[in-house]
């Protein structure tokens, strides 16, 4: 059972973009505008509070609970973000943003598995964002997951060996 929210804050989308920040937070390198900024962090607060707030009025809310993800992604807590998006490609039917978004945050999390489990972890990031290509072709969030999962697994992504001119 679907249930659609009546207001997403337009504010819980931040001034960097999506693709920017979420490589921002693969190389784990401090930008000052996204640590520091009192205005980012006083959005982020906002939007928190409008997301449990929307979840407390209608359980089910699949916007507010990506939204919740999608910030807990970005702050780099990633079993919160996990769990929530997640929850949120359930409710929503697999929605080609959210399957991307969660493709992210599985790759994100590769590196906290032992070695075989990493594998496992990129192959479902990697499917994931190939569901959220198949469902929305232009979703460049999508292409650039691919891209930095085929430069961590270049043998498995089909690159296999370096070759010199």
């Amino acid at each position: 059972l679907q249930q659609n929210c009546e207001y997403v804050p337009a504010s819980w989308l931040s001034k960097l973009g999506d693709i920017e920040t979420l490589e921002w937070v693969l190389h784990k390198k401090p930008r000052k505008e996204l640590v520091e900024s009192p205005v980012l962090q006083e959005e982020r607060r906002h939007s928190r509070l409008v997301f449990q707030e929307l979840l407390l009025r209608r359980s089910g809310c699949h916007e507010a609970i990506f939204g919740l993800g999608r910030l807990a992604l970005l702050e780099r807590r990633y079993d919160e973000a996990l769990e929530k998006l997640q929850e949120a490609v359930e409710l929503a039917g697999r929605e080609a943003l959210y399957l991307a978004w969660l493709a992210w945050a599985i790759f994100l999390t590769k590196d906290a598995v032992g070695m075989l489990k990493r594998t496992g972890h990129i192959s479902r990031a990697k499917a994931l964002c190939e569901a959220a290509l198949a469902k929305d072709s232009r979703l460049a969030m999508a292409y650039r997951c691919l891209v930095w999962i085929a430069l961590a697994t270049p043998l498995l992504m089909g690159g296999g060996t370096w070759q010199s001119a």
